[in-house]
């Protein structure tokens, strides 16, 4: 398994071990924009999650995810209203 951080991620890629209200949830990565990403739950692309772009990953054949010892809270989540 190969450690990246956010901003290596290609656009698209899903990131696991992300919860919300204690259930399990998938992020989709979709860019980086200044020191933060632009992601967004699977299957509510209104639900936006912005994360540092150096957080650290650990890559998969299945996708990418949190390491343990790094952050999961988001620097925002919620409805993008820009």
């Amino acid at each position: 398994m190969k450690k990246v951080k956010l901003y290596q991620v290609p656009k698209g890629s899903k990131l696991f071990g992300f919860e919300e209200d204690q259930e399990p949830t998938v992020i989709i990565f979709d860019h980086i924009d200044g020191m933060y990403s632009y992601c967004y739950v699977e299957g509510d692309e209104e639900k936006i999650v912005r994360l540092s772009a150096n957080t650290p990953l650990t890559k998969t054949d299945k996708g990418y995810y949190f390491e343990e010892g790094g952050t999961n809270e988001p620097a925002e989540m919620g409805a993008d209203n820009a």
